[in-house]
Parts: structure tokens; C-alpha cells; sequence
């Protein structure tokens, strides 16, 4: 995974945990990897890692059960899912901004990309 270096690591791969459960690739009360297989899976420390879950734990995102693991929290909300949703688009929004980019001209642009990555036969719902 590359980082984004302005963002902390152990926050990056916190998102990339949180992907992983809305996407439904980790479903809830799913384990998660050790803190040492994805220390190994990301090239970083067990320590950033113990971060990364630390806070995902505050967020209510997982639940860590002492010399067991952590799991993905059993009870995880629609509502948290659609926060962890709405949290990226507006760091994508804040990015595009930062590029220079007004309101119309990031609705063109995902619009465009939309269209460009849509699957033939499907239609685009906004």
C-alpha cells in the first residue's frame, strides 16, 4: 500500500480496514488479521498498527477481546457504514478542491468517470 504522507499511517490503514467492512469483504463479528499479519501486510509496525485498531475500537468500527483479537463489531450500524461512506467522499471533495476544482467541475469529473467505468447494460442511477 503506498501512504499518503499527508495523513497519518496508522489512520490510512484504519480507512483501509473500514473499506474492507463496508465493501463486505469483512463482514461483522468477522477477526480480523494480527496486529503482526498486517504489520507484515503493510511494511509497518506492530505499534502503528495497535493504533490503527485503538482507534477503530474508539469509532465502535471493531471490538478487541484481550488474548483472543479483534473482530469486526457484531452490532455495526447501516448508519455507521454510511458515516464511514460520507467520510470519504468529502476527503475526496476537500482533495479535488485542493486541486483547484469548483463544485461543477468535480460533478464533470465523476460524472465522466462514471460513465468511463460503468459495466455495459447497466444503467447509471444518481
Amino acid at each position: 500500500m503506498d501512504f499518503d504522507a499527508a495523513s497519518p499511517i496508522y489512520l490510512q490503514i484504519g480507512d483501509f480496514i473500514k473499506e474492507e467492512i463496508v465493501s463486505g469483504r469483512l463482514a461483522p463479528g468477522s477477526r480480523l488479521p494480527s496486529v503482526r499479519e498486517y504489520g507484515l501486510f503493510f511494511e509497518v509496525s506492530n505499534l502503528t498498527i495497535q493504533r490503527a485498531l485503538q482507534q477503530l475500537e474508539l469509532e465502535n468500527v471493531i471490538v478487541t477481546k484481550k488474548g483472543v483479537g479483534s473482530f469486526v463489531n457484531p452490532r455495526i450500524t447501516p448508519e455507521t457504514q454510511q458515516a464511514i461512506i460520507a467520510r470519504h467522499a468529502a476527503d475526496f471533495l476537500g482533495k479535488m478542491r485542493k486541486f483547484g476544482l469548483d463544485d461543477a467541475a468535480i460533478l464533470a469529473l465523476v460524472e465522466k468517470e462514471l460513465v468511463r467505468t460503468s459495466m455495459p447494460g447497466k444503467e447509471l442511477s444518481l
